[in-house]
């Protein structure tokens, strides 16, 4: 039996088989050539389809958005898919929305990364109804590729907010510098829409606005604006009680100190 391997190449090359993981035969097609792709069911023996070409086009989309993208350009440097795929739901953002009376208020960049990652995490799990049709190792390696996509994406979030030079009016003030030693010292991971994502504890984030916020107005208001911790929504409470004046300063204070 021929060894069942490539499974992505085929779905690439839209190649008929019955040689998927779940015993299917058939092949995957984007009619459109636009990465919206379609199991075509066939017989066993690869005859005929056993769908009618007409309603082929309605058939389910079983792989989309960025996995589909990745599937079509399969094999190409993933930097590249990464950077061209984005760019193509960016620049898609921008046309869709720059006629729109108030285009020339609205700062469509930062409203695009605000909401990206919520419609391509959709996308995401729709493409998982591709996972039966290919080996375990081939759907570790797309879960990789997804998992890599999504830090590429957290990374270009954060650039964009360090060109604006803050976060918005009702955060607080991070400029670039002290922005790229936070990530760099592993007290942010990531940006979650327009918050930044704090991953050392409550008490070390308590100290460094204390320490480098302390005339800030609203500053625990504009703190819990700012920082998602380990990507959840931080209670102000919890915030306010990690540290009081009789604790010591975090093992991490004289790294925060020279933020």
């Amino acid at each position: 039996m021929e060894k069942k391997t490539n499974l992505i190449q085929h779905i690439s090359n839209k190649t008929l088989t019955n040689k998927w993981i779940n015993g299917k035969a058939g092949q995957f097609m984007d009619f459109e050539n636009d990465c919206q792709y379609r199991f075509l069911e066939t017989d066993e023996n690869c005859y005929f389809h056993l769908i009618e070409e007409k309603e082929q086009r309605t058939l389910h989309v079983v792989a989309t958005g960025y996995v589909g993208y990745l599937i079509k350009h399969w094999g190409n440097d993933i930097q590249k898919i990464n950077e061209n795929y984005l760019n193509i739901r960016l620049n898609e953002y921008r046309n869709l929305n720059k006629n729109n009376s108030d285009a020339d208020l609205r700062n469509l960049e930062n409203e695009f990364y605000s909401n990206y990652k919520t419609w391509e995490s959709e996308w995401v799990k729709q493409s998982e109804a591709i996972f039966e049709f290919i080996t375990d190792d081939e759907i570790k390696m797309i879960k990789g590729y997804i998992d890599r996509y999504f830090r590429y994406v957290d990374t270009i979030t954060i650039n964009n907010s360090k060109k604006q030079g803050n976060i918005n009016h009702t955060q607080l003030t991070i400029n670039g510098n002290r922005l790229k030693s936070m990530q760099d010292k592993k007290l942010i991971e990531e940006a979650a829409a327009q918050h930044l994502n704090w991953i050392a504890t409550l008490k070390e984030l308590n100290y460094f606005v204390n320490k480098h916020y302390t005339k800030e107005p609203n500053k625990w208001e504009k703190t819990i604006n700012t920082f998602f911790w380990n990507n959840e929504k931080i209670n102000k409470n919890s915030l306010l009680t990690a540290i009081d004046k009789y604790d010591n300063p975090p093992k991490s204070a004289e790294t925060i100190d020279k933020l």
